[in-house]
């Protein structure tokens, strides 16, 4: 499920989602009515926190990736080693 979720998961999105929370934490300040400020002040911490931690998966996202390379080259240094030892038997 994480997998086929980070797909759709980049960077502008990440972006996207902090600016809106953003704007609308501004647009909360801007309120006349207690409830509307607390309402929208809500929404806005949760718009930046969802933001985040699509921030997070992205970072998870892309250090599976560099680990998956890193994976394979080490497998193919050790057969080229096994290879080796091998050879001088």
């Amino acid at each position: 499920m994480l997998g086929s979720f980070t797909e759709y998961v980049g960077f502008p999105s990440v972006v996207a989602l902090v600016l809106g929370g953003i704007a609308i934490l501004v647009w909360a300040a801007t309120l006349g009515g207690r409830l509307g400020q607390l309402v929208a002040g809500f929404v806005g911490v949760l718009v930046v926190l969802g933001g985040l931690v699509l921030m997070f998966f992205v970072w998870l996202k892309r250090m599976n990736a560099d680990i998956g390379g890193n994976r394979h080259d080490i497998e193919r240094d050790l057969d080229d080693i096994l290879d080796e030892r091998e050879s001088e038997k």
